[in-house]
């Protein structure tokens, strides 16, 4: 009867036993570690090599990283076993997959691709930065494997980030402090293009809040493709490695992002130019690092400090209310639009923002989809137009040390469970900030 026997108690036992055999059919752990010897660990005992007896037919899997190809040497003197009978988990050219327990397609392909990279990377350790983290990544991946095939199908795009930069083409994306910098001291609009805004451009349907138009997609997708230089446009910092994001916003990322939809981004998408960050007004929630969050609501008040601004918005968005965002504005006004599906109104509210309000006021959209449109738009009818999008949802979460959305009873929050329930508020200086309301 063939035994299969794996070697090394190392910081990868657990994973290699996991992903490959379970404990039931494992005749022992080998070390040569005296202190381990005669133990048993996950309750598999452990042996002196010297000290067993082992078969033709049985099955050595080592499980060590660094130093298989020593311990295979070991192996091959001790016992009378064929070589191809001692297999290295991390060594491509061993069939460990023959003793592999129900494991998908999808998965070893995903094990070969981090058993490939990683056998690069030795290969190029002077030229490669970053290095001396690859085990800490691959071991994080393979705990990955056993729980996430979202996460599992993304791994080529983000190992490759850290250990492998050269493998794959990630889009150019400046940072949000470099995009906020533009906005404010080159005065630029911003644009952003988020998964909502990519899933429109293909007919699909994505935000709850604006269904598929087939001129808002054809208007999207030239807003993408534009070149004015007095417009940032900006798209979803997802495609190489998510380790800032918070687990279950990379989670959603991977869950997003197949392999169909990067090709199809891919098409949209320059290569040679460089985007600036959507997440720009997202800079709490998703991220694991909620402290940095403080620079960049404080970059965010220098975009509209002593300003004039036009926030145009859904009706019960009431962007600013209730928290000190724009209280360092010169004045605020509020055109008020449907808080689901806007772009429906799209025509009247360009059309009154050009009959009534100057070109000195500096105007922020919260509309969904439509919102990316009308800031590109508004800026070649003569305005600094920003989309900005979640980013007042942001500002009290942050306000609330919340670490995850929540519902906030006044305002209109698309993310959250009954978020569309909004309570009514009689606040008089709220109401004469609104100039009109259009469609709602």
């Amino acid at each position: 009867m063939r035994r299969i026997w794996l070697w090394g108690v190392g910081k990868y036992l657990e994973k290699v036993k996991d992903v490959v055999v379970d404990e039931k059919k494992v005749a022992g752990i080998i070390d040569n570690s005296a202190e381990l010897q005669g133990k048993v660990v996950f309750e598999i005992p452990v042996y002196n090599p010297k000290d067993i007896e082992i078969s033709r037919e049985d099955v050595i899997i080592i499980t060590s990283f660094r130093k298989y190809n020593e311990i295979r040497k070991e192996a091959g003197a001790l016992y009378d076993i064929p070589k191809e009978n001692i297999l290295c988990f991390f060594d491509s050219g061993s069939n460990v997959k023959e003793f592999a327990d129900d494991i998908d397609p999808f998965r070893w392909s995903a094990i070969n691709e981090i058993i490939g990279l990683e056998r690069k990377s030795d290969a190029n350790k002077g030229k490669i930065e970053c290095l001396e983290y690859k085990s800490d990544y691959l071991e994080k991946r393979i705990e990955l494997f056993t729980r996430d095939i979202n996460g599992l199908l993304n791994l080529r795009y983000e190992i490759p980030d850290i250990v492998y930069k050269k493998r794959i083409e990630y889009p150019r994306i400046g940072s949000k402090e470099e995009t906020l910098y533009k906005i404010i001291v080159e005065k630029k609009s911003m644009c952003r293009f988020g998964d909502g805004e990519m899933e429109l451009i293909f007919g699909r349907n994505r935000p709850a809040f604006q269904i598929p138009d087939k001129k808002l997609g054809e208007r999207l997708k030239e807003v993408m493709e534009s070149s004015d230089e007095r417009i940032l446009i900006c798209i979803a910092d997802n495609y190489g490695l998510l380790d800032e994001f918070s687990d279950d916003a990379a989670r959603n990322i991977r869950l997003y992002l197949t392999e169909e939809r990067r090709r199809e981004q891919k098409q949209l998408l320059d290569m040679n130019r460089k985007y600036y960050d959507a997440y720009v007004s997202r800079p709490y929630i998703l991220y694991r690092d909620k402290e940095s969050a403080a620079g960049l609501f404080a970059l965010w008040k220098r975009v509209w400090e002593d300003r004039d601004i036009l926030l145009v918005e859904g009706s019960a968005t009431r962007n600013g209310y209730g928290n000190d965002l724009f209280q360092n504005a010169k004045s605020i006004r509020r055109l008020l639009a449907p808080n689901e599906n806007a772009w429906t109104c799209y025509a009247q509210i360009r059309h009154y923002i050009l009959e009534h309000v100057d070109k000195d006021f500096l105007v922020l959209i919260s509309l969904g989809p439509a919102a990316t449109v009308m800031a590109y738009d508004l800026t070649h009818d003569g305005y600094q137009a920003i989309d900005i999008g979640h980013l007042d949802n942001e500002y009290e979460w942050f306000l609330k040390n919340c670490t995850e959305r929540v519902d906030i009873s006044y305002k209109y929050v698309s993310e959250v469970p009954q978020g569309d329930v909004v309570d009514d508020i009689h606040d008089t200086d709220y109401e004469a900030q609104v100039l009109i309301k259009i469609g709602c």
